[in-house]
């Protein structure tokens, strides 16, 4: 799978499949949310805006969108936290801020 591509390794791995439930679905997000816990600050980043940008900000979730193929926000739509192009971008961002502070904005940097 995709994670014998990055370098580090990651403390939380919660999958669909483990949770019986796909995105958009809520359950997959609700269970991470439960497993981090209340105390750890923590951000969504994902590539779909129907499956994962839109249902992580319906439950007031920080999500930070690698849009890929720089596809627009629909009229209306609700934003992410950030979008950026690519997880190195997304990686640059997340390193220079503490995630509470991401937590309530729409995009501190402004789109990319």
């Amino acid at each position: 799978g995709t994670l014998r591509h990055f370098p580090v390794a990651f403390p939380l791995l919660v999958t669909a499949q483990q949770v019986g439930s796909y995105k958009p679905a809520p359950g997959h997000f609700l269970e991470a949310r439960r497993r981090i816990g209340g105390e750890t600050p923590w951000a969504h980043v994902a590539q779909s805006y129907f499956h994962d940008v839109v249902p992580a900000r319906r439950l007031g979730l920080p999500v930070v969108w690698v849009n890929r193929k720089d596809e627009a926000v629909p009229p209306g739509g609700l934003r992410p936290t950030w979008e950026v192009r690519d997880l190195a971008e997304a990686v640059g961002r997340l390193e220079r801020v503490e995630l509470p502070e991401i937590a309530g904005s729409a995009d501190p940097e402004g789109s990319r």
